[in-house]
């Protein structure tokens, strides 16, 4: 519960929509135990937070790679168009042959 709390005072949770705010703590709760259990053990074992400046980058690390429900925060970029497409058969006597692509600029 500390780590969801600290997450949740300290304004980690501010940019997570509504709907996700269940799954990001879930999910934050697993990479403590999964990555940071010594931390974990230390909360549970004395009751404080051993290295504050260290909790804060490690649920700063978890929350720049949690992804909201429906995707990537933000838009997709546009695609953007590609040269003219030139193929060729190439062909070895030590592989076989294949279809050799070049674009122009």
């Amino acid at each position: 519960q500390v780590v969801v709390i600290y997450a949740g005072t300290r304004g980690h949770l501010d940019t997570v929509p509504v709907g996700d705010v269940k799954r990001f703590e879930t999910e934050l709760l697993d990479w403590f135990a999964s990555r940071h259990a010594d931390v974990m053990t230390a909360i549970r074992t004395t009751g404080d937070i051993p290295d504050e400046a260290a909790f804060e980058a490690i649920i700063a690390s978890f929350g720049a790679q949690f992804r909201p429900t429906g995707g990537a925060a933000g838009s997709e970029p546009d695609a953007e168009a590609q040269g003219a497409a030139n193929a060729a058969t190439v062909d070895s006597s030590t592989t076989l042959p294949e279809q050799d692509i070049t674009r122009d600029a």
